[in-house]
């Protein structure tokens, strides 16, 4: 079982310092701007490193304003799984970028390049020279930009990525990796430009600073990787899944899995079970059928239902995936357009999936309410007994984390409501 034993997170967004021993359940609160979503992504993080590009434009900015490196670090049994982040050293980013550089592709645009030579063998030794020769003015001329101008502002369009085995440089991409890719541009016309003639000469941003010259009737494309991409991309472990606020019934629209149908029908079975939905007969996501006390019968389209209905069944959806045995499950507030009804059930629902799949939750909250469902008087002697000792929240504060056991969190339930408030 892929369990966390402990998380350290220093520097890591808007966090300073946050250790914590975790439990099976975990809840983390707080006010808003105080790093809950922040501590799921660390944990994210530890267990799969590429999506770190899923920071899009701000990825520049994960590590904290006041630290020169950010460091993630956990144990998982016997291992200990780490994750640290950096601006590169001068020779890093030279030397990276200087392998980032290569004449990326050229191709054929029209029929006509080449047309008078008889072999292909000729016309593709054609191509390999034009492409080496590019290649060459291509590196000689980012070589003496180097030298020139240095590497400084290029320290800030690259981000070195470690784990405990390997290190991976991340391309941000920027104003300086732009420009000098069109000084190379102009340099590649003034040394080519009599022996070839260059119709013309684009600047691409879609991918990335990536220049295209059109030569004859051929395109050679040169650039740096795409934005917030990686040089060696690194390898996720599959043993966290990251369950966002967002909503899930568009993915569950476009899967097409052969398991679909049977997960769907468990999921209605369990809202039947539960009664969630009174007189549900059958649920499919195309439409929902009621069954009266008399037998009689009505359907209601999908779409009509509520959006706290969709995102409970959408949330479901995830939660019985049979991948989530065994897991690490990080859910960002999962109470959100939810009835108080729907929102107990899945409370319900999240201690079972917790004891009987081997599934350790990290979820984060500011509703009073779904936090209050762990403690009412509903649940069984196992299941009271069980959170006594699996249960754990940490209070998310500016500039500290508290961590409360399950009895010290119920005697500070009206203090947790209070606080999400904001008062």
């Amino acid at each position: 079982m892929t369990e966390l034993e402990r998380v350290e997170i220093e520097g890591f967004k808007g966090l300073e310092y946050v250790e914590f021993e975790p439990t099976d359940i975990n809840l983390i609160t707080g006010r808003n701007n105080t790093g809950k979503t922040s501590f799921l992504e660390a944990v994210d993080l530890l267990f799969n490193p590429v999506n770190l590009t899923d920071f899009g434009d701000n990825l520049d900015s994960v590590i904290h304003v006041d630290f020169e490196h950010s460091e993630i670090r956990g144990k998982n049994g016997e291992t200990e799984v780490e994750i640290a982040l950096r601006k590169p050293s001068s020779a890093e980013a030279e030397k990276h970028f200087l392998e980032a550089t290569p004449v990326i592709s050229g191709h054929r645009v029209s029929p006509t390049f080449g047309e008078n030579n008889t072999e292909s063998g000729e016309e593709f030794e054609s191509t390999e020279a034009l492409l080496e020769k590019v290649g060459d003015v291509t590196d000689r001329a980012f070589r003496d930009i180097l030298a020139q101008d240095g590497v400084a502002n290029l320290r800030e369009e690259l981000l070195m990525v470690s784990t405990a085995t390997d290190e991976y440089p991340c391309f941000l991409e920027k104003e300086a990796s732009t420009a000098i890719m069109e000084e190379i541009l102009n340099e590649v016309n003034r040394d080519l430009g009599e022996e070839v003639e260059i119709e013309a000469i684009d600047l691409l941003q879609r991918n990335g600073p990536v220049g295209r010259l059109k030569i004859d009737s051929r395109v050679i494309s040169i650039g740096f990787p795409p934005e917030n991409s990686f040089l060696k991309r690194p390898e996720n472990t599959d043993s966290a899944t990251y369950i966002k606020s967002v909503d899930l019934t568009e993915r569950i629209e476009q899967t097409d899995d052969e398991q679909d149908p049977i997960r769907i029908d468990d999921i209605s079975d369990l809202l039947k079970e539960k009664e969630v939905v009174g007189n549900l007969k059958t649920l499919t996501l195309d439409y929902l059928v009621f069954e009266d006390e008399n037998g009689e019968k009505d359907q209601i389209p999908y779409e009509f239902m509520g959006d706290g209905f969709k995102s409970m069944v959408g949330l479901l959806w995830e939660l019985m995936d049979d991948e989530i045995e065994d897991q690490i499950v990080l859910i960002e507030e999962p109470e959100n357009h939810m009835h108080p009804g729907y929102v107990r059930e899945m409370v319900y629902f999240l201690i079972d999936l917790a004891r009987e799949e081997n599934v350790q939750l990290f979820i984060t909250t500011h509703d009073s309410d779904f936090i209050n469902d762990f403690f009412t008087e509903n649940l069984t002697d196992d299941e009271e007994a069980y959170l006594k000792d699996e249960f754990s929240l940490l209070r998310m504060e500016e500039d500290s984390a508290v961590v409360e056991d399950y009895e010290t969190a119920r005697e500070n339930l009206k203090e947790h409501h209070l606080d999400l408030r904001g008062i």
